[in-house]
């Protein structure tokens, strides 16, 4: 948005922090939020998952009931040819629903913007924002410029705060390794802290990642595993970036092409499951789902009252969309406010595989695709 004076009366020109950092303003930056992204990856967005089914589409939330049985072992096999009965399998439900909900509000007053120059009160489109008048049909909502900068400058907000409470759920619902109990965590060496017999700080350490393809692979789970986290794991990952081979002659410039798992970067993700600077989750595509719902679609994307309604996208996270009000307020009581509150919305919830998929004699007892590493230094 460029400073126009058109009127040449504004007795002082106030240029917006923004106008001045251009890329790098408030209202474009981004701050990763690694759980949320992972979920949202393609290869976890499997057709006819939790997501797709607990929809609301029409502004109508659906409560899912999942049913599963627990696979054979090798010990219900028989060595003798026999006609007995089989015994059926029990079915094992549950019951998900949308239950997690966070909005931010965005106030801004008319005086606030009187105070200045024309470009902050020129009528400017929301992107993406889908709204409909009285008689359902569709049309472009426009706000002052001053407010869509805000609405755009709080989305970080609103994406920090949902993947701060999917760490919190996603914490409850991990899983074991083969042979352990669920929760438990393993320690993968990968990064190197110091310098030993010719092997450099902040090198990399290949065997780690070998065991942590090998702990994948025995759960014969298909799939890449997506891993999320920050800290040690983030500056192995970062080695990837230089050189080419180590003195045993791994080619690292390979192995940056495939280490093995998809990755993604959170700051938090270990605070919330151990350390940040160790700890990081891991899980394969399916295994964990992100699920959320819209009110304001269908035959609710209209006003009510003085109160418009609708959806407005994420800019930079594909897939969500969140719920808009805006309300104008003329007056409180003898006062003059003319002010508007921008309220934004989303309820969304975390589903994960059940760590009972198997029965206590499978190999896979407690596996349910969703881990707890950690990086280990040497």
């Amino acid at each position: 948005m460029s400073i126009q004076q058109q009127n040449a009366v504004c007795p002082a020109i106030l240029i917006g922090l923004n106008e001045i950092l251009k890329d790098g303003a408030p209202d474009s930056l981004f701050t990763q939020v690694g759980l949320t992204q992972a979920l949202l990856d393609p290869t976890n967005r499997q057709p006819g998952s939790v997501v797709q089914n607990v929809d609301a589409q029409n502004g109508n939330p659906k409560t899912v009931r999942i049913k599963h049985k627990q696979r054979a072992t090798p010990s219900d096999t028989a060595t003798a040819k026999d006609c007995a009965t089989g015994t059926p399998k029990p079915y094992f439900e549950e019951i998900f629903t949308v239950n997690q909900y966070r909005q931010h509000t965005i106030n801004v007053k008319e005086s606030t913007i009187r105070t200045l120059c024309d470009a902050s009160s020129q009528l400017k489109a929301v992107p993406g924002a889908a709204f409909n008048t009285w008689e359902g049909n569709s049309y472009n909502l426009q706000l002052m410029a001053e407010q869509v900068m805000e609405i755009m400058m709080d989305f970080d907000a609103m994406r920090q705060a949902i993947n701060n409470d999917l760490h919190t759920s996603a914490a409850l619902g991990i899983g074991g390794y083969v042979g352990t109990a669920a929760g438990t965590g393993k320690k993968f060496n990968m990064y190197r802290t110091t310098n030993t017999s010719g092997l450099q700080e902040g090198s990399l350490v290949l065997s780690g990642f070998n065991e942590f393809k090998r702990e994948m692979a025995r759960t014969t789970l298909t799939g890449q595993p997506i891993v999320v986290g920050e800290g040690y794991l983030d500056l192995a990952m970062a080695a990837l970036d230089y050189g080419c081979c180590n003195i045993s002659g791994n080619d690292f410039g390979q192995m940056k092409s495939n280490p093995g798992f998809k990755y993604y970067k959170d700051f938090t993700m270990g605070n919330s499951i151990g350390s940040a600077d160790y700890d990081f989750l891991a899980f394969m595509p399916g295994t964990m789902q992100f699920a959320s719902y819209n009110e304001y679609v269908g035959g609710y994307a209209r006003p009510i009252g003085v109160v418009e309604r609708g959806t407005i996208p994420d800019p930079v996270l594909p897939g969500v969309t969140y719920d808009m009000r805006i309300i104008p307020n003329a007056c409180s009581g003898s006062s003059v406010v003319e002010s508007y509150d921008v309220i934004i919305g989303l309820h969304f919830d975390l589903w994960q595989a059940p760590v009972n998929q198997f029965q206590s004699a499978d190999r896979l007892a407690n596996v349910n695709g969703i881990f707890h590493g950690q990086v280990g230094t040497l």
